[in-house]
């Protein structure tokens, strides 16, 4: 029976062990690919090839949008031919999938989508493929949420955080959190699995067996050498 092509879609949240994820899925893409399952990667001059699709989700996001990759200059706006040339790049790796096989793409800058025009370039990505979107979100509670998002922002350059935009292009905001916008924006596009990250870290000790099998992948090998991957690359 013919069954469509799937895209299981990581859009985060930040400091929800994504770079854990992240590196799992770089590491183990071979052994995915001889189980048809692509996972998408992107290459960039200062990091190599990354399982964060870094650029895909800035050229998905609203122009005015501040984030710290933007302001350190390495990713494109919505707009720009940059921008969709990482756009057309997703659609071409997703329209060469085969019956029964599908994708992996992981992009933590994607939960700040929540626009109509976002929604209208992520559409024209997947319009005609025959894909069958599957959005996978991890949160965590409210107050560590917070506190680690604000670590990481600190993290960069104070002068860079404070040239920030205003309103929901400033990613110091309140509507950052708002995880209920999050959801429905993405329930757009498919059935919305949630990942609950403090009940998977209490269980599992590591968030990664809970997201794996959000993605419908199951662990090989050890977890343990993910669990403290740092970020390398700007959010």
């Amino acid at each position: 029976m013919f069954r469509l092509r799937r895209l299981y879609l990581h859009v985060g949240t930040h400091k929800t062990g994504t770079s854990s994820l992240q590196a799992y899925l770089l590491d183990q893409r071979v052994a995915l690919k001889n189980r048809n399952v692509t996972v998408i990667t992107e290459t960039h001059r200062s990091f190599g090839e990354i399982a964060t699709c870094l650029g895909f989700a800035h050229g998905i996001l609203r122009n005015g949008l501040r984030t710290v990759a933007r302001m350190t200059g390495s990713m494109p706006s919505g707009s720009s031919i940059r921008g969709w040339l990482y756009r057309r790049r997703v659609r071409i790796l997703l329209g060469q999938l085969q019956e029964n096989e599908s994708a992996v793409l992981s992009a933590e800058a994607l939960c700040f989508a929540r626009t109509n025009k976002e929604a209208k370039r992520l559409r024209k990505v997947f319009t005609g493929l025959d894909l069958e979107v599957v959005p996978v979100i991890c949160f965590r509670n409210d107050e560590d949420w917070r506190a680690s998002w604000e670590s990481e922002l600190h993290a960069w350059s104070e002068r860079m955080i404070k040239s920030g935009g205003e309103g929901m292009n400033d990613i110091r905001g309140e509507w950052y959190f708002d995880r209920e916008s999050i959801v429905s924006f993405w329930k757009q596009f498919g059935d919305v699995r949630c990942v609950d990250f403090d009940e998977a870290v209490a269980r599992d000790g590591s968030v990664l067996p809970a997201a794996l099998e959000a993605l419908d992948l199951q662990v090989s090998g050890s977890v343990e050498a993910y669990r403290l991957r740092k970020r390398q690359e700007p959010a």
